[in-house]
Formats: structure tokens, sequence, C-alpha cells
């Protein structure tokens, strides 16, 4: 599903999948097959309260009902001659504390080798080492194995954000 489809079509797409008719849908819902003909045509919109009980019955999430496409988990290229030149991979650390203090950090891969395991001042916030208990060298260790996307996302206890790419 793209993020240029319709909502309507997304649902008709996601009703054929699971085998489903209209009228079977509307039954599971408690509406009718008007309605679920209206939503799959764009004449109108599911009620918002509706949106989890639709998501179930048709097996997703509520951001493939309305086209978000996020940047999915860290994949491993395969086969290995596709594989991009480790020295030309970036790490994106992005921060968002609790303090409001926002920190964006783009480290080539052969740079944070080169790094003290991330005790550097350059991951220091308000005294804190922000990338504390990540172990940087696994980090550098999958990334050199072929491993893009996003590798960590922390919500601390403190209410500070931490999600590290590598591209």
């Amino acid at each position: 599903m793209t993020q240029t489809e319709t909502m309507g079509k997304r649902i008709a797409a996601f009703r054929k999948r699971r085998g489903l008719t209209q009228d079977q849908l509307a039954e599971q819902l408690g509406i009718s097959a008007q309605a679920v003909s209206k939503w799959e045509t764009d004449l109108s919109c599911p009620d918002i309260g509706l949106l989890p009980q639709l998501a179930e019955i048709l097996e997703v999430n509520l951001d493939d009902l309305f086209g978000v496409e996020k940047k999915g988990p860290a994949a491993i290229l395969a086969p290995e001659q596709e594989r991009r030149d480790p020295d030309r991979l970036i790490f994106r650390i992005v921060v968002d504390s609790a303090d409001g203090d926002k920190v964006r950090v783009n480290l080539p891969l052969m740079l944070l080798r080169a790094l003290d395991g991330g005790e550097s001042a350059l991951f220091q916030m308000n005294g804190r080492n922000l990338l504390e208990g990540i172990n940087i060298a696994e980090l550098i260790r999958v990334a050199e194995a072929g491993m893009l996307g996003e590798l960590i996302e922390v919500d601390s206890a403190d209410g500070d954000h931490v999600r590290i790419f590598v591209e």
C-alpha cells in the first residue's frame, strides 16, 4: 500500500485480501454494507471509533489504514555483493530530551569506529551519556555485516527519546 492511495482503496484491498465481502465486513462491524461501499468509493470515511475494530478485522494496524509509510526495522541486505561499503555508511543519531533539547548527529561509520565506545563528549547532555547502555561496538558490527535502517529506538524513564539509524 502506498501513501498516495486513498483510505477507501486501502480498505477495499485489505478486505479482499482477507477474503471478506462488503456485507461480511459490515456485519462484523455492526454497520450497513452501504457504509462500507461508501468508504471504499471514498464518498465517506469510517467513524473514528470504528477504526481499531476495522484494523483488527482486516488484520492491519492503524498506520496501514491511514497509509503511513514508516522506515521499517533494520534489515540485512542480501546478497553480499549488493551491500554498501561500510566506510560510506552514516550513523544518524536523533535525541529529543525531556528538557526540550534536540540533538541530530550524522556520523560516518569510520569516525564512529575512532570514538571511544560512546563515552565521547559528543554523546553527553546535561552531564549524562545519552547512549548509556547502548553497545556502540555491536552497532558497528551489525552495520559492517550489512544491516541498514533503524537499529535502536529508546524512550527513557526520564522522557528522553533516542533513535539510531544506519544508512
